[in-house]
């Protein structure tokens, strides 16, 4: 029998990763799902500008005046109005409402041009790309394979209404959709698909071709200016403990306990084996247990499949499962249990120093953490 292939959606926003055989999933294509379910932690506090009282406070970045590549600079009407002396005795709080009515890509000039602006513009570059960060935290996941029965759902995947709005869907020859492998793929007017690799804050930012082109066209300096402040380490702190938690069972898992080494973890990121693993060794949902791996467990009915998670530090978890006299479960040691058992069946007993583990799936993680630089 061929491979079936799986991928990983989200019907309630009609999104999806297109992914490929549980084992590609698994063991050999990174798909990152951390970027999709992380809670981000509240940036750094950016360093003190000085309340305006009628003298400006605005002293340039000398990189901003370096020609940009191409030869191309910022709109002219943005350096008119950063080197407006009206706008340059405004006060602060003047100053930040006029970034409130302007475009992330007028936003990246104007922030450049001198130091308040930056103080200023820095925190609207980063609330973009925290608004884009953690879509699928709290929305019902699964990774769905193609061999699949109809009207074969996980429970809890759908509530009565959203499962009779899922039966009224249609593929594009007007017929109607019986599999979550129809919906993802053949839907009519189509599932949004998501990349699979890291979605750091600052590709996010340039997910716009227009934003794209003007950081592509600044000068180095600006450009690693704006690298700094959305690399990873300004929203996903390194030295809390993160935990991924399972929002339906009232369930969570440390990355310690599933880290193969300790040096591998980096706030919510784990290399090699991580908490996007862990889920997706629990999310699969199909009509076979005919997979591509050799683990035999019931595998492909997952008993997380169709629940919604999200990635989020471990102090911020008590706090709130403490306002809210919520009673939560810590499965830790049983997951990571459960995942040695599935990477010993593919790699052998002593797959935590197999070198193909510790080289072949490796993102990258350090340098993005810090950097934000895989896209550059």
């Amino acid at each position: 029998m061929v491979p079936q292939s799986f991928d990983i959606t989200v019907p309630e926003r009609r999104e999806f990763i297109l992914g490929g055989s549980y084992n590609e999933l698994l063991f050999q294509r990174p798909v990152s799902l951390v970027e999709l379910l992380v809670v981000p932690v509240p940036p750094p506090p950016p360093s003190h500008v000085e309340k305006n009282k009628g003298k400006s406070s605005i002293a340039p970045f000398p990189a901003s005046n370096a020609p940009a590549r191409g030869g191309r600079k910022p709109g002219r009407h943005v350096v008119e109005l950063a080197h407006d002396a009206h706008l340059a005795k405004l006060p602060t709080e003047l100053c930040d409402f006029v970034f409130q009515n302007l475009s992330i890509r007028d936003v990246l000039h104007l922030s450049l041009t001198n130091r308040m602006f930056w103080e200023i513009g820095r925190k609207y570059l980063q609330a973009f790309a925290r608004s884009r960060l953690g879509i699928w935290a709290g929305k019902n996941i699964v990774c769905v394979g193609t061999y699949l029965a109809r009207n074969y759902y996980p429970r809890g995947l759908f509530n009565e209404h959203d499962k009779a709005e899922f039966l009224k869907e249609r593929d594009p020859f007007g017929q109607p959709i019986h599999t979550l492998s129809t919906f993802t793929r053949r839907r009519e007017g189509g599932s949004r698909r998501l990349d699979t690799y890291q979605r750091t804050p600052l590709h996010m930012l340039l997910q716009s071709p227009t934003v794209e082109r003007t950081f592509s066209r600044m000068a180095e300096g600006d450009r690693m200016k704006i690298q700094h402040t959305l690399g990873f380490s300004q929203f996903y702190g390194s030295d809390e403990s993160w935990i991924l938690r399972n929002l339906t069972t009232k369930e969570f898992v440390r990355s310690e306990a599933i880290a193969i080494k300790p040096e591998y973890i980096h706030g919510p990121y784990i290399e090699y084996l991580g908490f996007g693993e862990v889920i997706l060794s629990r999310i699969c949902w199909s009509s076979t247990a005919i997979l591509d791996i050799r683990y035999r467990g019931p595998i492909n009915r997952g008993v997380w499949a169709g629940h919604s998670f999200d990635i989020t530090t471990l102090d911020r978890h008590k706090e709130k499962a403490t306002v809210a006299k919520e009673e939560w479960k810590d499965i830790s040691e049983e997951v990571s249990k459960e995942v040695a058992e599935i990477w010993a069946s593919e790699w052998g007993e002593n797959w935590r120093e197999s070198p193909v583990i510790n080289t072949q799936r490796s993102w990258n993680i350090r340098e993005n953490f810090f950097h934000a630089s895989s896209i550059m």
